[in-house]
Order: C-alpha cells, then sequence, then structure tokens
C-alpha cells in the first residue's frame, strides 16, 4: 500500500481566511470552566465552498460548532477541524485523548433526520469509505468505533438539539493513547493509521471524508433507505456471526451472537431466549 503523503502545512492550502473570535461557553461538555475567546479561521474553498472553520487548539470542536450555530454561522455541512483539544469528549461522556497529529472535526449533518440510523451509520460508512479509497480496510464496531486491524482508531459521537444534528469525529492519524491509559480493561487497544502504513494529515483526509460523507447522505436520501445503509454498515460490521457479550442498558451481562444492526440504529442479537434487539448498550467479543 501506497503512503499518502501530507501537505507541508494547513495554510499552504488556503489564499484567503476569515477570521472570527468566538466566546466560547466554558470548556467540554460539563460547561463549567471559564469563559474562553478563540480564534477561528473561516476557510472557504476547501470543501465544496462549505464553511469550514479552522482552530489550532480549542477545549472541544463540537462546543466551537455549537457556539457557531447558536451564532447562525454554522450551516449544513459545515464544519470545524481543531489541531488539538483539551477536553475533546466521546461516548458516555468519556474524555478523548487528543494529541496533535491527529484528526478532530464537527460537522452539521444535514437531511439525515428522515431515517433514524442515519445520524451514526452516515458518519461511519463514509469513514470507512474514505479509508478504503486510501487503501485501508476498516471495520465500523456498533455504536460508534472505528477499527482496524482489530484495533480502535477512531470514534463517531452525534449529538441533538431539537432536530439538528452535529457529529463529532476523531481518528488517530499519528499517534494514539497507552493501552494501558484505557478505562476498561477490556477495551480494544488504540491503534493509529501511521501503524497500518497510511500516512496522510488531518487536512487532507477531512476533505476526503467529508466529500465522501455528503455524497453518502446523498445517495440514501434519494434511495430512500435505511435497509441499504444496514446492509453497507453490516458487511463491515466487526464482530458480525460471531460470540459476544452485550452489557444491555440496565447493566445485565449475558452472552449472544451478534446478528447484525436495525433500521433504527440498534443492534441485533441472538440471545439464548430468541432474538433481541437494543438501541443503546455495548459489547465485547469472546476470547478464546
Amino acid at each position: 500500500m501506497g503512503e499518502h503523503a501530507p501537505a507541508t502545512s494547513f495554510s499552504d492550502r488556503f489564499s484567503t481566511s476569515e477570521p472570527l473570535f468566538l466566546p466560547i461557553p466554558g470548556n467540554g461538555a460539563d460547561h463549567k470552566q471559564p469563559l474562553e475567546i478563540i480564534r477561528v479561521d473561516r476557510l472557504h474553498n476547501l470543501c465544496h465552498n462549505v464553511d469550514l472553520y479552522h482552530i489550532e487548539r480549542c477545549a472541544s470542536t463540537m462546543d466551537v460548532a455549537w457556539t457557531l450555530f447558536d451564532r447562525h454561522e454554522f450551516p449544513e455541512w459545515a464544519s470545524v477541524l481543531a489541531d488539538s483539544q483539551t477536553t475533546g469528549r466521546g461516548q458516555f461522556h468519556r474524555s478523548w485523548v487528543s494529541e496533535t497529529g491527529n484528526l478532530f472535526a464537527s460537522v452539521r449533518l444535514g437531511n439525515l433526520a428522515q431515517h433514524p440510523a442515519f445520524p451514526t451509520f452516515v458518519p461511519a460508512l463514509a469513514v470507512s469509505m474514505a479509508l478504503k479509497s486510501l487503501g485501508l480496510d476498516s471495520e465500523f464496531k456498533w455504536p460508534n468505533d472505528i477499527l482496524v486491524g482489530r484495533k480502535k482508531i477512531g470514534g463517531i459521537l452525534v449529538e441533538n438539539r431539537s432536530g439538528v444534528m452535529i457529529a463529532g469525529i476523531g481518528i488517530n492519524l499519528t499517534c494514539s493513547p497507552p493501552t494501558e491509559a484505557m478505562r476498561d480493561p477490556r477495551a480494544f487497544p488504540p491503534g493509529h493509521l501511521n501503524d497500518f502504513g497510511l500516512v496522510t494529515a488531518p487536512f487532507e483526509l477531512w476533505p476526503l471524508i467529508h466529500e465522501t460523507l455528503m455524497q453518502v447522505a446523498q445517495d440514501h436520501s434519494v434511495s430512500g433507505g435505511s435497509p441499504d445503509l444496514v446492509r453497507q454498515l453490516e458487511s463491515i460490521m466487526a464482530f458480525k456471526d460471531e460470540p459476544v457479550v452485550f452489557t444491555s442498558p440496565d447493566g445485565r451481562n449475558f452472552p449472544a451472537i451478534l446478528s447484525g444492526l436495525t433500521k433504527q440504529g440498534g443492534i441485533r442479537l441472538i440471545t439464548a431466549d430468541g432474538e433481541a434487539t437494543f438501541l443503546t448498550g455495548s459489547f465485547f467479543p469472546v476470547v478464546h
């Protein structure tokens, strides 16, 4: 697999940018830290003439995205790309380690509310397709992880406020946290794209993911289809038809076979009592 060489710097890609100075209401999900003023550069010519905001350092691209939305400056498919985050967040308000050199982005999703599975499934499929176009196979681990070689290289978090949906996408490009830093000993070992021979940079990979994301959303909106989207995701679904231990929303652990996805965005399991579906929860593969 050939290397995808990054450009020398972010500014090399742009002839014009428009600086904004945003008051961000606190750092991270709890908003308990003092108000922070940050510089954001609005770039016009990278993502299909949809605004891309670049920040050197911020608490979370999600916080910046929602602040821009509140200012009526974050239309559908606009996105935020940061060089680093201080309090990035993942599923269940877990922290997301955000080292410089990796990809940290948030994008406002458009025209996805009509299908319940779309907000998470479309970004997951877009990331996988973008990596595939660069020669790297990946898997989707329900509900929101991206795996390469059974290592976690990325994750997706979707926040919904009154029907407005913003997806946060984090991908390890050049480094990843040490395995001992993972909270759950059963968690998948972290990895990064360089581990697998793919050399790229955030401002090279993000436009590709963004373009693929818009195309996937358009294709499935036109076709009407959750079933098609579910079938595509199931084709790259990690541990499909394999034994797993599932943790239900009420904390119960039980063995099951992972059989697929639902058109509502949930998971289908075969248990001792028959087929069961869950919209939330987590699972780990059975280690023999």
